[in-house]
């Protein structure tokens, strides 16, 4: 077989792909025309927004996924918690008693630190979070009053008084976080000090609540990595624009909260803080990378500074243009969790990824085709993702050019 690695279609990695693969790659692409489209409009440069954000300070360490509702079981709590986005470091959401979705800030050493942030709930460590889209929430959890229980949050411009009347441009400005330019007004009301909210009506057994796990201390360099506190938001039932609410432990104290500003957090959309890429693996963390097709498997190796691509010496530019084209299909929607399997789907392809760093996990990606055309991605046993039609097609016409034609 002759070596037609050299003479590959690749062409130039979308501008908005590069920031995240050069971190992992430095180089790399596919060609097509449509590579990348469907997932454009989401996906952010995660690296340079995460160091624009707070990210707190990067620690190398190794570590697995951990539920933020654990940790918090070892953490303190104050009464009157007054939360930074910047401070944040896990969050679990829930509703009618079910975990809609959890972030988690675990630092490890094979992973740039934009992607020490994972979503277990409803994903997994493979995803990668649009830390973007995450500090948003962060800035509407931030903007909620918990400090005083007889303060109401106030309605948004144009939303019905209800006796919830807009602070006065010289009210004090405590815990209210300016919001990004774009950003909609989606959790950020401002507050009334020391509205008198009177009898509240019961708070009702709802299974809703808001769990916070943060860093109180010094942030002028991003902080530790670790939390030091927790606060627990009870959330009671909705009535006349407002959620009655209240603080784990001060269940005496009840706090009236805009319902706009709850239904923010409570139902922000999963999928939109992720970015549209299926896994993210730093090349400088594999050993070996197999490609599974047609009954045939394509290795690529690399060790102490030596590459090779099915058995032929490659240089360095080449194995990783060719290492970063693998992951460039991009994501193309959910696959709904109550759909019923597909049993005529076929395995199209798969790739195994072996690391060179004690702890690491290694990975294994098959992309399924499924009648009509469609294509899933299924990352370490977990199949929950559609990827762009086209994007597939680029990817296994590149295999065939590098490794079989």
């Amino acid at each position: 077989m002759q070596n037609k690695h050299k003479k590959s279609k690749r062409a130039i990695v979308p501008a908005f792909m590069f920031a995240l693969l050069a971190s992992i790659c430095f180089i790399g692409g596919c060609t097509g025309k449509n590579n990348g489209k469907k997932g454009q409009d989401t996906v952010k440069n995660s690296g340079e927004n995460a160091a624009n954000n707070g990210q707190p300070a990067e620690i190398a360490t190794g570590g697995t996924v951990s539920n933020p509702e654990e940790i918090a079981k070892s953490l303190k709590s104050e009464k009157h918690p007054k939360l930074q986005k910047e401070d944040i470091r896990g969050v679990s959401v829930a509703e009618g008693g079910d975990i809609r979705y959890q972030f988690n800030y675990t630092p490890r050493n094979d992973r740039d630190s934009y992607l020490f942030w994972d979503m277990p709930v409803p994903y997994s460590s493979t995803a990668v979070v649009d830390t973007e889209n995450m500090y948003l929430l962060f800035e509407a959890i931030s903007a909620l009053d918990l400090t005083n229980a007889s303060a109401t949050q106030a309605k948004e411009p144009g939303a019905s008084q209800d006796n919830l009347t807009s602070k006065e441009p010289e009210a004090s400005q405590d815990n209210l976080t300016s919001k990004e330019p774009g950003a909609n007004q989606d959790g950020l009301p401002a507050k009334e000090p020391g509205a008198n909210t009177g009898s509240l009506p019961e708070m009702g057994n709802t299974g809703s609540y808001l769990t916070v796990n943060y860093y109180k201390g010094d942030t002028s360099s991003g902080g530790q990595a670790d939390p030091n506190y927790t606060m627990t938001l009870l959330i009671g039932q909705k009535k006349n624009g407002y959620y009655i609410c209240t603080l784990k432990g001060q269940e005496n104290n009840p706090l009236q909260l805009n319902a706009q500003s709850i239904d923010s957090i409570l139902h922000r959309d999963t999928y939109s803080m992720i970015l549209k890429i299926p896994y993210v693996i730093k090349a400088d963390t594999v050993k070996k990378v197999t490609i599974h097709y047609q009954g045939q498997q394509f290795p690529m190796i690399a060790e102490n500074d030596s590459y090779s691509i099915n058995g032929k010496n490659a240089d360095r530019k080449e194995y990783l243009d060719l290492y970063a084209c693998l992951m460039q299909p991009m994501l193309d929607g959910e696959i709904d969790k109550d759909a019923t399997p597909d049993k005529d789907k076929e395995e199209l392809l798969s790739i195994t990824y072996e690391r060179n760093l004690a702890g690491a996990e290694d990975y294994e990606v098959i992309i399924y085709a499924y009648k009509g055309g469609k294509y899933t991605s299924c990352v370490n046993g977990r199949e929950q993702f559609y990827l762009n039609a086209d994007d597939v097609k680029v990817l296994e016409q590149e295999i065939q050019d590098v490794f079989i034609k």
